[in-house]
């Protein structure tokens, strides 16, 4: 690591949570940041292996109609709620809160996902990477607590073949989640070559030196530090990947 990428502050673009796509199917609402599905927009069509980073709500009980698609890797995490997924090989079974899922299918399948809860919401954030080695047809999970992300970055998705916490992904990409108290900070190193994108799922927080809200997200786009530091109960998403 060279001292000039730990020296300074990486070049971030902030995308405000009202520049971001809506979407409303049924019972289904989400936010899309990059082109999916019938939006399209060439300004935002991901960065490096991120291509699809969807915050979707579900109300208690909803379930989304059975879809397919193939070729894909999908990391899904809990916000708030409970979540469960089966396609027609794999039962992943429940996951709430700071669980996460890594689905890869690599020949088309339909596959079904839904709110068990009857009573409960449910919140989840949707990312979608482009693979960078030979897949296997795989669903996992991995439940987390609030402790293991509580003022620090815990790994939920790590490279295949890397060390560390989170579940193995098929692409040069790592994704981290942390849930600040107010005063709080962490920063994360990235690398020559690589860049990222940071949420604001909720709260308020500095990172690098400017202000995010709910909903807001940064492009990073260069080497260096990212800073992050919380004015309220904050909880961040980072992806780090290899442009």
């Amino acid at each position: 690591m060279s001292e000039r990428t730990l020296d300074r502050l990486a070049r971030v673009v902030v995308r405000r949570d009202l520049e971001i796509h809506r979407s409303h199917l049924g019972p289904y609402a989400a936010r899309w940041h990059f082109s999916f599905a019938d939006y399209q927009d060439p300004t935002h069509i991901g960065i490096g292996a991120l291509r699809v980073f969807n915050h979707e709500s579900l109300p208690p009980a909803a379930r989304l109609v059975p879809h397919s698609h193939s070729h894909a890797q999908c990391v899904t995490y809990v916000v708030s709620g409970e979540f469960q997924h089966r396609d027609a090989v794999l039962e992943s079974g429940r996951l709430d809160a700071g669980g996460v899922q890594r689905m890869t299918l690599t020949s088309a399948a339909d596959y079904l996902e839904w709110n068990p809860s009857a009573t409960e919401g449910l919140e989840l954030l949707q990312i979608w990477l482009a693979f960078e080695r030979s897949p296997t047809h795989l669903v996992e999970k991995r439940q987390y607590r609030l402790a293991d992300r509580e003022n620090r970055w815990l790994q939920v998705a790590r490279p295949h073949g890397h060390g560390g916490t989170g579940l193995a992904v098929d692409s040069d990409a790592s994704v981290l989640v942390t849930r600040l108290d107010p005063g709080r900070s962490v920063h994360h190193v990235i690398s020559p070559a690589r860049g990222g994108y940071a949420y604001l799922i909720a709260g308020a927080a500095d990172l690098n030196e400017h202000r995010l809200e709910s909903g807001d997200a940064a492009v990073i786009t260069e080497e260096g530090m990212v800073e992050v530091e919380a004015h309220r109960p904050t909880e961040l998403m980072l992806v780090d990947t290899r442009l």
